[in-house]
């Protein structure tokens, strides 16, 4: 009997854009990465600037003209670390599936699930779970030393406001179902 070998495809979070930045762009992918980036960055500028104006932040323009792009760059990094995170172990877990076993084939559909559909299975979701909330510590933690070396404000209202970019900001697309697409 022969053994059956699989092939399971490992996604990245970002599965759309070497599929749609053709239409883009004829370098494929580049057009939607600047388009998902622009996207980001007006989220991120949102996020912001209602956040210092929540704290009654005084010279806001400032304060956000010093920052806006290590945020920017801080937000894409911890986005990265959660990705880098969800494959290391989806790439351990569909190990599983070469066990032949019941509870090998969970843990394989576990690992399949935490890149396609972070719903499929417990596993799946406290994985997606983890790895979006690296990312909002990652983005907490940087932010706050960030805009606490900003001049304007003080480390009380750094704290309040990387609280909220690390809340808001967090990837939570990690959870869309890719099979979706």
């Amino acid at each position: 009997m022969k053994k059956e070998v699989r092939l399971y495809n490992v996604i990245f979070p970002w599965w759309l854009l070497p599929a749609v930045g053709v239409f883009f762009s004829p370098l494929t992918g580049i057009g939607l990465i600047a388009l998902v980036a622009l996207v980001d960055w007006a989220f991120d500028t949102l996020v912001l600037w209602s956040s210092m104006k929540k704290c009654c932040i005084e010279r806001k323009k400032e304060v956000y003209k010093s920052v806006w792009w290590k945020i920017f760059l801080i937000g894409f990094a911890a986005d990265f670390v959660g990705v880098v995170f969800m494959t290391l172990v989806s790439a351990l877990l569909s190990y599983g599936y070469s066990l032949q076993t019941p509870l090998g084939n969970f843990l394989g559909s576990s690992g399949n699930g935490i890149m396609y559909n972070a719903f499929s299975s417990p596993i799946s979701f406290l994985v997606v779970l983890i790895a979006v909330a690296i990312a909002g510590v990652i983005i907490y933690f940087a932010d706050e030393r960030v805009l606490s070396s900003a001049k304007g404000l003080k480390f009380r209202e750094a704290g309040k406001i990387a609280r909220s970019l690390a809340i808001i900001t967090a990837p939570w697309t990690f959870f869309i179902p890719t099979f979706w697409f």
